[in-house]
């Protein structure tokens, strides 16, 4: 989009140490995108600098933010013209064209980049220096005057930055129900047994080709990465009881029980490089609270004399005490049906609390930096929450306004195609 101010206007500059005078009309200021142009037309009466002279006449955009020299054309006399062609003939080089005769015409143009500063009451004027055979080589100011402005130039082209608001695309709800062993921390665990590593007799090796343990491990690891990929929980500790079945030696049974929470944590350390310290390990013993529940929900035989021994009877004599109940035949059973299922490493919980928000916070500062033109403060503090989409849109504005359109276009594009409608308009910007 191009937004050109012309100015139509008529100056005649003074020029009291030379002998005659210069005009200058058809100001027109243009911005195109990155781009500023100037252009006026120049009118040089044939007397105006006197043979032993040369004008030296420099444009300057200026307002009280900042200031630009434009290419400077020089107007020398008859005699200098002379001197200036025979030293660039002997020299070999071109002919400057912007040394203008007197008695010329012509129309001066200059492009520059545009900068944040042009934006508010934009002036252009002229400085002019002048120098003689006298002083050759010397130059001497012969002052400033004001050709155009002070102009707005407007800017209906600037990006559109909105503030950042708080991400609430936490964890679903839903999906947390999936893993009930996940607990917020300040929670209750449920104690879920739903996701279990079973353990043959004795063994404190986790075999992921029996029972349904490769399921079992997937699900803990699926569960550990929803916490870790999450910007805002942070996984606490990891929390894993072991448990032996009753039949064997007491003290074996509780080291086994230690031995099966502790291989199921390495396997976790190992194959998602979790820090040691983060696991919290027990040893369960023999689990004789399943063993009842699972009496009871089962239907085994004799449930309540089952019951009332495991709840009667010191915990070191409860296994052969059952072994004699009704000669032996219950106790079949629990060997066979129930005991392999007390071999496990279960109530795993994986604790993770909430992390706060502070992406919008650090955005709309920038955002207030912005909207003073201070871009490249805006841009430096940006810069600290790259990796979050909200910053992408404000981040390629301040490329935008500071002229760096590559940059701009490439976060620009990235908040577009995330879904930032904001975004898409400023593409067309560009």
């Amino acid at each position: 989009m191009k937004h050109v101010i012309t100015v139509i206007l008529f100056m005649v500059l003074s020029l009291p140490a030379y002998s005659g005078k210069i005009s200058i009309k058809n100001i027109k200021l243009e911005r195109e995108r990155n781009k500023v142009s100037v252009e006026f037309t120049v009118k040089i009466p044939r007397n105006t600098v006197r043979r032993d002279f040369r004008l030296f006449v420099t444009p300057q955009l200026y307002n009280d933010n900042g200031s630009m020299d434009l290419k400077t054309f020089t107007i020398a006399g008859g005699k200098n013209q002379k001197r200036e062609r025979k030293r660039t003939v002997k020299e070999k080089s071109m002919w400057d064209n912007q040394n203008i005769d007197n008695g010329t015409t012509f129309k001066y143009t200059m492009t520059v980049k545009y900068e944040p500063w042009m934006e508010n009451n934009l002036s252009l004027r002229i400085n002019k220096t002048g120098e003689g055979t006298a002083i050759y080589g010397t130059s001497e100011s012969l002052g400033t005057s004001l050709i155009a402005g002070p102009i707005e130039l407007p800017l209906p082209d600037n990006p559109i930055v909105t503030p950042a608001t708080p991400d609430t695309k936490r964890i679903d709800p839903l999906t947390l129900a999936s893993y009930p062993f996940l607990v917020k921390v300040g929670k209750t665990p449920t104690m879920d047994k739903s996701t279990t590593i079973q353990f043959d007799v004795a063994n404190a090796t986790i075999d992921l080709n029996s029972f349904s343990n490769n399921a079992s491990i997937k699900k803990i690891m699926d569960a550990i990465n929803l916490i870790r990929n999450n910007k805002y929980t942070k996984l606490e500790k990891i929390t894993i009881i072991g448990y032996a079945s009753p039949e064997g030696n007491h003290g074996f049974n509780e080291e086994l029980s230690a031995n099966r929470a502790n291989a199921l944590a390495q396997l976790l350390e190992q194959q998602m490089s979790i820090p040691k310290e983060m696991f919290e390990v027990q040893a369960g013993g023999e689990n004789w609270h399943d063993l009842t529940s699972l009496t009871e929900r089962m239907g085994i035989s004799h449930k309540d004399q089952i019951k009332k021994i495991v709840e009667e009877t010191p915990e070191e004599q409860r296994n052969n005490r059952l072994k004699m109940l009704d000669g032996g035949r219950p106790y079949r059973s629990l060997l066979e049906v129930l005991y392999p299922r007390l071999r496990s490493a279960h109530h795993i919980a994986v604790w993770y609390s909430d992390k706060p928000d502070l992406v919008p916070d650090i955005v709309n500062s920038a955002i207030a930096k912005f909207e003073t033109n201070n871009y490249n403060a805006a841009l430096e503090i940006l810069m600290s929450v790259k990796d979050d989409s909200r910053s992408w849109n404000a981040i390629g504005s301040c490329y935008m306004m500071l002229g760096n359109f590559v940059e701009a276009r490439k976060w620009l594009s990235w908040a577009a195609e995330v879904g930032d409608e904001i975004a898409k308009r400023n593409l067309e910007l560009i």
